[in-house]
């Protein structure tokens, strides 16, 4: 099974609270202030089921999504008709996919990049978002941060979610690499009707967890410079090492 694909018919259960619309202005926020034209269009690297391009496509953008599993795609695909919204979505790995068209800006959300465990993975995912962006052109992406997660390390947590008669509880367990710059967090989801198991997912997703000079290594190599990072959501300052989501906004050069 790959990564997702149990975990994909409980996404939007799980994130239903997620706060999207404040995401959006933030998306907004730091591309208007590092971009000196306006911006048209997006590809939304790592779509899933369309929580960030549907909004987007929304606000007026015209949006092109690209994920890796067929389930997600599925139903953002059906999120999109169901809303009449001219979005694009298109099943594709991040790390090769070429669409033979250029962009204004490229975003990559939801610690998607931090999928990118290996560093030829993170590398061919720049180089993907790089194929794709016009000169002068933004990435903006987030990850996790290497000082937060040092300081702070990891714990297991444990969510419950009510939905009509049944009962989701998903447990999440890390395992910190700190020589591989790696949290593996292995999922064990349980559907209850009443007090009865009905279905168990268990999945493992390996994360990385990126510090400001690697990063800075590989978007130069790629053909981008680091214009700022900062803490997830809060475009107004630098992050430390309290801050576990952070957000990176290369340019194309």
């Amino acid at each position: 099974m790959k990564i997702f694909d149990g975990y994909a018919k409980l996404y939007d259960l799980f994130y239903q609270h997620k706060d999207y619309e404040a995401e959006i202005s933030f998306i907004q926020k730091i591309i208007n202030q590092h971009r000196e034209t306006a911006l048209k269009n997006i590809l939304d690297l790592g779509c899933g089921t369309g929580g960030h391009a549907l909004p987007l496509a929304d606000l007026g953008y015209q949006i092109t999504g690209v994920d890796i599993s067929g389930r997600m795609i599925e139903q953002a695909q059906k999120k999109a008709s169901e809303s009449n919204l001219p979005v694009d979505f298109l099943l594709g790995d991040i790390r090769s996919i070429d669409l033979q068209k250029t962009f204004d800006a490229v975003i990559s959300m939801f610690a998607v990049m931090g999928y990118q465990t290996s560093n030829d993975d993170f590398y061919a995912a720049l180089r993907v978002a790089r194929k794709h962006l016009t000169p002068g052109g933004l990435f903006v992406f987030d990850t996790w941060f290497g000082p937060a997660v040092l300081h702070e390390r990891p714990e297991t947590r444990v969510r419950e979610i009510a939905d009509g008669k049944e009962r989701v509880i998903r447990i999440a367990s890390p395992e910190l690499d700190p020589l591989a710059n790696i949290i593996t967090v292995n999922y064990t989801i349980l559907r209850l009707m009443e007090s009865r198991v009905v279905d168990e997912i268990r999945e493992s997703h390996p994360m990385r967890f990126f510090f400001a000079p690697e990063v800075a290594f590989f978007a130069q190599h790629a053909d981008f410079k680091v214009e700022t990072i900062c803490p997830f959501l809060n475009a107004d300052r630098i992050p430390d090492d309290r801050d576990w989501n952070v957000t990176w906004v290369l340019r194309a050069v």
